[in-house]
Parts: C-alpha cells; sequence; structure tokens
C-alpha cells in the first residue's frame, strides 16, 4: 500500500506497513517516519506510573493485580525493542502493602516509585506506612536475585512521593519528598533522611520540582503574590540560597535543568510558561543575576492540542547524538492533567518529541505530521530507517506526534510520557484510556531518534 502526502508543497510517497522506508532519492531527501505505537501491557492492566531506567533498561511500577495489596514491582525491558523481556514484566519483587495513590478520598502516596542512584548502585523508592500508619520513605536495593527493601524515614510529620538524585559519582542519594503534616515539599539526603529542609516558596500540587543533573541544586517554581508573576528559581542545597532564572510574566510549571550539547554541555534551564511555551533560558552573565531565555519551543498552530503538560527532557545529562531532546503530552485545553475517570469522559491527548538543536530556524514551530489514513506519519527531511545507520542525528525542524492516534483520529486520554534510550533508539512510553471502557494501558512508541553511543557516566532520569 501506498499513500501520497502533501506537506507544504513537498509531496512524499509513503509505503505501508515498511517501517521508516527509505526514499530512493538518497540522504537529503525527504523520508517517511511509521508511527509504531504498541502496548507494553494489555488493556485494563493492573501496572500504574511506570518510571524507566535508561542504564539498567528495567522499569519500576506499581501493580495492582491484588485488591488490597499493592506492589511494587520491576521488569526487565529488552533494550532493541522497548517491550518487555518476559511478559508481564513481573521480574523482581520489590516491596507489598505499599501505600495507595489516594486513600479515603485524599491524595496519600503522591507518586509511584522512582529510582534513584550514586556510587553504590541503583534503589529503588517508595512511599509505605510504617507500624504506626504514618506514611514514610522506603527503599530497596538489589541483592543478589532480588531487592531488599528497607524503611529510610521515620518521620512523626510523614513523609510520600519523593524524587531522588541519580548520579553514579555521588556520595549520597538526594532525596526529596512531600512532607504531609507541613503541607510542603522538603529535601534531605539518604544519609540523614530524617533532617529535613523546606523548599522556600514552593508551590505544592502547582508545579513539579526536579534535581538538576550533576549539581546539588533543585529546580522549581517560586510563588509570588498577585500581581507578580511566579518564577523559576534554583535552590543551591550546600548554600541554601535561592537563584532566580526567569524575570518575565506568565504562570509557569515543569521545571527542569539539562546539560545541552549544543552549547558543549553547559546547563541550561526550562520551564512550561502558560501552558503553551517551553522556555529555555542560559546564565549568560554569571554574577547571579536572572538568566535569559534563547529559545521558545511551541506546538504547531494546526495542531490538535496546543496546550503543554508533563514535558521532560529525554537523556537530560548529556542529550542524544549531540541535541536536546523533549517528550510532552499535549492537551486542547488547560483543564487539568488529561487524566479523566472514564474514555467517554476523559480530554483527548497527544505524545509528541521536539528538539532544541543550535540553529534558531529549526526551532521554527511547524506541523510535524500529516494523517495518512495508511498507518503512516510522515515529516520533510527526516532520514530514518530501521535498524537505524550511523550518523548524526536529525533536527526535526518541527514538533513530531508519536501516538497512535496520529494516524487513528482516535480521540482519548493520553498522558505522562516518559522515555528510555534503548540500544538503537529512543523509546516513548505513555498511559492510555480505551475510548469505549476507560481501562487504562502501558504503551510503547517509536521516535525515529536514533542512539549511536551511551553516556560515560551518569544516567537520565532526575525525577518526574
Amino acid at each position: 500500500m501506498k499513500a501520497i502526502v502533501t506537506i507544504g508543497c513537498l509531496a512524499v510517497v509513503i509505503l505501508s506497513p515498511a517501517l521508516a522506508a527509505r526514499d530512493s532519492r538518497g540522504p537529503a531527501a525527504a523520508r517517511s517516519f511509521d508511527v509504531e505505537d504498541v502496548p507494553l501491557t494489555s488493556p485494563g492492566c493492573a501496572f500504574s506510573d511506570p518510571e524507566f531506567n535508561d542504564r539498567v533498561h528495567r522499569v519500576t511500577y506499581w501493580d495492582f493485580s491484588q485488591p488490597g495489596n499493592i506492589k511494587v514491582l520491576v521488569g526487565q525491558l529488552d533494550p532493541t525493542t522497548g517491550l518487555f523481556q518476559k511478559p508481564p514484566g513481573r521480574d523482581y519483587l520489590v516491596a507489598e502493602g505499599v501505600s495507595p495513590f489516594f486513600k479515603n478520598g485524599q491524595w496519600w502516596a503522591h507518586n509511584g516509585p522512582e529510582w534513584g542512584c550514586d556510587r553504590n548502585g541503583w534503589a529503588v523508592f517508595f512511599t509505605k506506612e510504617d507500624a504506626n500508619g504514618a506514611r514514610q520513605l522506603w527503599r530497596a536495593t538489589q541483592t543478589g536475585a532480588g531487592y531488599d527493601a528497607r524503611q529510610l524515614t521515620t518521620l512523626s510529620s510523614g513523609a510520600c512521593g519523593g524524587l531522588f538524585t541519580q548520579d553514579a559519582m555521588a556520595a549520597d542519594t538526594g532525596l526529596m519528598f512531600y512532607s504531609p503534616d507541613q503541607d510542603t515539599v522538603v529535601w534531605a539526603s539518604a544519609s540523614a533522611p530524617n533532617t529535613i529542609h523546606e523548599l522556600p516558596g514552593f508551590r505544592a500540587f502547582r508545579s513539579i520540582s526536579h534535581w538538576v543533573p550533576g549539581t546539588n541544586w533543585i529546580t522549581f517554581v517560586r510563588a509570588a503574590s498577585s500581581p507578580a508573576s511566579p518564577q523559576l528559581v534554583y535552590l543551591d542545597t550546600k548554600t541554601g540560597i535561592v537563584h532566580q532564572v526567569s524575570d518575565e510574566p506568565g504562570d509557569k510549571f515543569d521545571a527542569w535543568g539539562f546539560r545541552a550539547p549544543e552549547f558543549g554541555g553547559e546547563l541550561l534551564m526550562m520551564c512550561v510558561i502558560d501552558r503553551r511555551q517551553i522556555a529555555i533560558y542560559r546564565d549568560f552573565a554569571k554574577d547571579g543575576s536572572p538568566w535569559k531565555r534563547i529559545a521558545t519551543l511551541t506546538m504547531p498552530a494546526d495542531a490538535p492540542h496546543t496546550h503543554i503538560y508533563s514535558v521532560e527532557p529525554i537523556a537530560p545529562e548529556t542529550g542524544v547524538n549531540g541535541i536536546s531532546w523533549f517528550s510532552l503530552n499535549a492537551m486542547a485545553g488547560t483543564t487539568g492533567r488529561n487524566l479523566g475517570a472514564t474514555g467517554r469522559s476523559s480530554k483527548d491527548g497527544s505524545i509528541w518529541v521536539l528538539s532544541l538543536g543550535n540553529d534558531p530556524a529549526k526551532r521554527i514551530p511547524r506541523r510535524g505530521c500529516e494523517e495518512t489514513g495508511t498507518g503512516t506519519f510522515a515529516n520533510a527531511g527526516f532520514p530514518g530507517s530501521s535498524p537505524f545507520p550511523l550518523g548524526a542525528s536529525p533536527i526535526f525542524s518541527q514538533p513530531r506526534r508519536v501516538d497512535e492516534g496520529a494516524i487513528s483520529g482516535i480521540e482519548t486520554a493520553r498522558y505522562e510520557a516518559e522515555s528510555l534510550l534503548g540500544k538503537n533508539e529512543v523509546f516513548i512510553y505513555y498511559e492510555r484510556r480505551s475510548p469505549e471502557t476507560g481501562r487504562g494501558e502501558i504503551r510503547r512508541c517509536r521516535t525515529g531518534i536514533r542512539v549511536e553511543y551511551e553516556a560515560k557516566h551518569g544516567t537520565r532520569r532526575m525525577g518526574k
């Protein structure tokens, strides 16, 4: 089967179902990219809130298959396909009886299991109640054929919903978590987990804070009294000083720091403004003054969804093959996180990848795809094949939609995009609700982003 798609004034012949069919006009010509979006789990599975680990190609997640006994499990992934080596991916039982996301009509665990790392190796962190019913952080380290889970915090005020540093060269793991009694986010170290410090001005439940790769910094959005706007800042946990990054109007979300290969590995900061822009900042002055915005990434004006949620840098320590990449989910409006109780009431969403690059002309937002109805998805100027040949990774001059809705047109909730650096390619995972039943599943998408070498140290994930 073939289809002809027009992108601007360019007609592209797409062969289907061949994956990423070669274009006979050579490397400089336009080539096709076929969406490959397949289930990692079966519809209605009891698998929720997964976190993916690039370095060991594993995923940790909540398992709800046994009513009344929520478990934390770890599954081994095939780095070539991005799928489970042994479906359904229950390779390691980490813990049982862990705290649920909600309890008695209120937020309880706030977050599923997460990865953390220091020079002693990888660990899974999660929330579980202690003998007194107080929520506490637990840490599970791999020992032999399994995981050894032990309580980490013993705070009377409780601890839940943590995010953790992932630095293989660090002597200790940094902790950041929600303090229920204080109704705020605090930080500590794994060696002194009960010695907690507050994030000054952090807006709980309004924005997500993250550890900055290769530093002792935490970046977050600091609240401001009206009419002032909240601003992107970072806390130096060694000095306790908060440094301002942004200095402009607009509501801000999804604070991150990442190393940009386009600027020699320099540390950049980013956030989402008004759910419509990804603003990227660079510290030119290096004198404590606010940083300068150097790039603005947006969705194409004619995209079905233009509001941006859950942005994450892919491989924030290194980028991928000299380029900074980002994943996100988009929706039509600003009315929530696109979860939806059922498929019929949930909002339509889509999953995208886009890049920074060092050429400002390639940051111009344009529609990155045309729906063909043939199971294919075309982009001008994108070289793709399977397996991918060696050579420089392409820079998308437009965002690329990678979920099945790009070809099916099905409207349903799609959210929580996550990434994994496979052996040859970056994979994106997301959660999808069935439009007929509202039941959930985790899906895996190809992206066409080639992985030609691994980071020499550290790892990608700095929390969610």
